[in-house]
């Protein structure tokens, strides 16, 4: 019995037909880390793959699904605890500009705008410039993922969302509001593109604005880290406070101060006074502060 589409978001089911490329990728060793990761980053848990993305995590259902966005196995990170503490968001679904022809459905579909939009001809289809050798069987849990949009039913339109176009020499990807140019080839190949998914421009195409440009993909951008407690801080002498004593010119080095902290606060800074003179001196671990007591 297939899991509604609801249910999968709910569970995030692991992966099915995929499984085993997913298992050949967990043989190489990855390095777990604390906090949450940025946006961007793609981290798995237990086989199953998400996208971290807006304080949610999306889970990919299918290397094929992964794979339609460009990413790479090399792009995984171990998630941390905190990364699995983060609220399920909606499954991820093919990559805008992605074929896609599932069971059962004499239609062959184009993902754009997170729906799958059906060919009513195959000279519609080959009209836009599609080859059909770029068509992905998608299988009927990925295939359902995909909310239906209208039919593609002719060739002079502008070619929809996440298809990348050709016209004398450059390349631009297609947008909802425009077109957005690749500025190198190495930018192209970032997002995992190829010349063959290439299809030429058409003169509505042309008319449209240009947006902006692509910008690289490199992949995770590390991690959010945790904001600092804040609170009240209470301070006083530690019992091993050294006593008062001299401090010779030129001396390298004196222990001054041993002050006890105590609260739910972050102490940055730290201002000793002697003879009339302020110094400031910058912490070179101002660590947050513990409930219980600690030196610094």
């Amino acid at each position: 019995m297939q899991l509604s589409s609801n249910a999968r978001k709910a569970v995030a089911v692991g992966l099915t037909v995929s499984t085993l490329l997913w298992s050949a990728m967990l043989s190489a060793p990855l390095i777990a880390s604390a906090a949450v990761h940025t946006d961007g980053c793609i981290v798995i848990s237990n086989g199953t793959a998400w996208f971290i993305t807006g304080g949610t995590r999306r889970g990919f259902p299918s290397a094929e699904v992964f794979q339609s966005y460009g990413y790479n196995f090399g792009q995984l990170s171990q998630a941390s605890a905190e990364d699995l503490a983060l609220p399920v968001g909606p499954i991820m679904v093919y990559a805008d500009g992605t074929l896609v022809k599932g069971p059962g459905d004499p239609l062959v579909y184009l993902v754009t705008s997170g729906q799958k939009r059906g060919f009513t001809s195959g000279a519609v289809f080959s009209g836009g410039g599609y080859s059909f050798s770029n068509v992905q069987s998608a299988p009927f849990n990925t295939f359902a993922d995909l909310p239906t949009g209208a039919n593609m039913n002719d060739t002079v339109s502008a070619h929809p969302a996440g298809v990348t176009v050709l016209s004398n020499g450059t390349v631009w990807l297609m947008s909802s509001t425009g077109r957005m140019g690749y500025p190198s080839m190495d930018v192209f190949a970032s997002h995992g593109m190829t010349l063959a998914k290439v299809v030429a421009a058409n003169a509505a195409d042309l008319a449209l604005p240009q947006t902006g440009v692509v910008v690289l993909l490199s992949g995770c951008g590390g991690f959010n880290p945790p904001p600092p407690p804040s609170g009240s801080v209470s301070v006083s002498l530690a019992s091993d406070n050294p006593a008062a004593g001299s401090i010779v010119a030129g001396q390298a080095s004196a222990d001054l101060l041993h002050p006890l902290f105590n609260g739910t606060g972050t102490v940055s800074q730290i201002t000793l006074q002697r003879t009339g003179r302020v110094h400031q001196y910058s912490c070179k671990q101002c660590l947050p502060v513990s409930r219980h007591p600690a030196h610094h």
